[in-house]
């Protein structure tokens, strides 16, 4: 299988300077550059340059609705669960989940410029990244999350996850924080990925998306 990784902050055609003719602050990301620089500085974070959160979008545009068409796309046929924007070099605070993996793409969920509103228990799983592949983990998550996003048409809803979709939602909006999910690891355990992934980049056989 193929995800792509559209390099200089493109995705689908779209290109950050389209994003900011369209009113849109725009930081542009070199994935494969700055999770070298990262790796090399002792880091294991792909999505933060500089500890930045993604950029809130001001406006509903058709370059919008064309990044989020892109995005489900690039998602299920990872297939993955989840995509969060800056996974794919763009810095806005966008992601879209479907806990189906495609198989009921009616389900997908949009998530434009979200934030957590109430969280409530808790249970642990495994989880795994489309940003470090080949790597799960045991994570804790809450096992219920209320999230309040935009959707494409421009309307504010709230919507409540449990299980799986709670799981979902708190890993993507993690992305969009600048955070990977080892994060919720042990340093132990931490610096034993980081170990792995630096031995694979020596060894020339290290990539950010599975192929």
């Amino acid at each position: 299988m193929t995800i792509t990784v559209f390099g200089a902050g493109a995705i689908g055609g779209i290109t950050g300077a389209a994003l900011a003719r369209a009113g849109h602050d725009v930081l542009l990301v070199d994935k494969a550059a700055d999770h070298v620089a990262a790796m090399n500085a002792g880091g294991l974070t792909v999505e933060r340059r500089d500890g930045a959160e993604t950029v809130a979008v001001r406006a509903i545009t058709p370059d919008i609705e064309r990044l989020v068409r892109d995005m489900i796309e690039t998602m299920h046929a990872a297939p993955g669960v989840g995509l969060a924007a800056n996974q794919v070099g763009v810095a806005l605070s966008v992601a879209v989940v479907d806990i189906t993996a495609g198989e009921k793409p009616d389900e997908v969920q949009v998530l434009i410029n979200p934030r957590i509103v109430e969280c409530s228990g808790s249970y642990a799983d495994e989880e795994g990244c489309l940003s470090l592949p080949g790597f799960s983990e045991s994570v804790t998550r809450p096992d219920r999350c209320v999230v309040e996003a935009m959707d494409l048409d421009g309307r504010i809803r709230t919507l409540e996850g449990r299980d799986l979709l709670a799981r979902a939602f708190n890993h993507e909006i993690d992305h969009l924080r600048g955070r990977l999910f080892i994060e919720h690891l042990s340093p132990l355990k931490r610096r034993f990925i980081k170990r792995k992934v630096q031995k694979k980049m020596r060894a020339g056989d290290w990539d950010l998306v599975p192929v």
